[in-house]
């Protein structure tokens, strides 16, 4: 029976973890595991590599939604994959979203990449936009097209 109540509070802290934050920035799925140890709460999101909390596993289930949708208010990575547009690309934006955070690229030299790989056909104008615009260091926060031309409807 432990397992059984165990298992519906994994399910309901999932459901309201992910239900929080996806009212928050939409295209995010949570899920939680309980071990003996800890609790585990991972988000995922097709434009972001994801997010794993750990929790002290003595926590209810009440505090460990309150405790994560603190830590999820302000978090970067929420931010940045909120902005995405839609991922067609998926695993040319992962690879080079993980050069980008390897070698600590700047603003321009993500730019120049993320461009790249646009006239290259390996990235959406879009995709390009959104990298261009919100991955480096000194990343301005706003999409950053490749053709001048600005949001699609301009």
């Amino acid at each position: 029976m432990e397992s059984r109540s165990a298992a519906l509070s994994e399910e309901r802290v999932s459901a309201r973890l992910s239900y929080a934050l996806r009212k928050h920035s939409p295209g995010w799925h949570v899920t939680c595991e309980r071990t003996p140890h800890d609790i585990l709460i991972t988000a995922t999101h097709a434009a972001s590599p994801g997010l794993r909390f750990e929790y002290p596993a003595e926590w209810d289930d009440d505090t460990v939604v309150e405790i994560a949708r603190a830590h999820w208010q302000h978090h970067e990575e929420i931010r940045i994959a909120s902005a995405a547009p839609k991922i067609v690309n998926r695993q040319a934006v992962e690879g080079l979203r993980t050069m980008i955070a390897a070698l600590r690229w700047t603003s321009v030299d993500v730019r120049a990449v993320s461009f790249l790989m646009w006239e290259l056909g390996q990235l959406t104008r879009e995709e390009a936009a959104w990298i261009a615009g919100y991955l480096g260091a000194d990343a301005p926060n706003h999409p950053i097209y490749p053709d001048d031309l600005g949001p699609p409807g301009n």
